[in-house]
């Protein structure tokens, strides 16, 4: 089987909300594509976050893309499940550090 491939770009947004309150968090995104560069549809993409151990998952969309905002910072493990290929050894990722 194909080994899944993920590309990921994780890119770091702080957002200062308005008035009193400071809310700090950070989006974990990218595209999941197969060894043969082609898209990988419907993908389960978990990120879990290193310290707590609290799960986040999405799917990938039509075009092989995934997003998961909202992340509080930290360092989170990236693991991709989907049918048909051999599941992505967890990567590490960080988010807000």
């Amino acid at each position: 089987m194909p080994k899944v491939q993920a590309f990921c770009l994780a890119m770091i947004a702080g957002i200062l909300a308005p008035a009193t309150a400071q809310v700090i968090s950070g989006v974990i995104l990218g595209t999941v594509l197969d060894a043969s560069g082609s898209v990988v549809t419907g993908a389960q993409v978990t990120l879990t976050n290193e310290r707590t151990n609290s799960t986040f998952k999405t799917p990938t969309d039509s075009s092989g893309n995934y997003v998961v905002p909202n992340l509080p910072p930290g360092s989170y493990s990236v693991k991709v499940e989907a049918n048909g290929f051999k599941a992505l050894s967890p990567m590490r990722l960080g988010c807000g550090k």
